[in-house]
């Protein structure tokens, strides 16, 4: 991860009236070194490896942050959300993006085609 994407995660922080923590950036450095998308379950197990002291709220409150200062994608995915960042390799499996708020619907190949879990 770079040192611009924590400058930028942190001037949002200013933007919003919020501080910078230790919680906090350990949630985003995990998150930015992911080489796939991730629940928020998922990245919470994977940031108790750098600090067991976070908890499933920081992970929570931290992917809202980043997804509105554009450093993460929400994609619903049937029966799960999952968080990627532009890192992560483009799934081969098309997706559906509301105009209106961004949001990302996994959309499979084949009979029904919409809202089938590809993965």
């Amino acid at each position: 991860m770079t040192v611009e994407i924590e400058r930028r995660f942190e001037a949002y922080l200013r933007s919003v009236r919020m501080k910078r923590s230790t919680h906090r950036t350990t949630v985003l450095r995990v998150f930015m070194g992911s080489t796939k998308p991730m629940t928020s379950l998922e990245l919470l197990y994977a940031v108790k490896q750098a600090d067991v002291g976070v908890s499933l709220g920081v992970v929570y409150s931290t992917i809202k942050l980043m997804i509105a200062c554009g450093l993460a994608r929400e994609i619903v995915d049937g029966r799960k959300t999952l968080y990627t960042h532009e890192g992560v390799a483009a799934c081969s499996h098309p997706h559906l993006i509301c105009r209106d708020c961004g949001a990302v619907v996994a959309r499979a190949e084949g009979p029904g085609g919409l809202f089938q879990n590809p993965h």
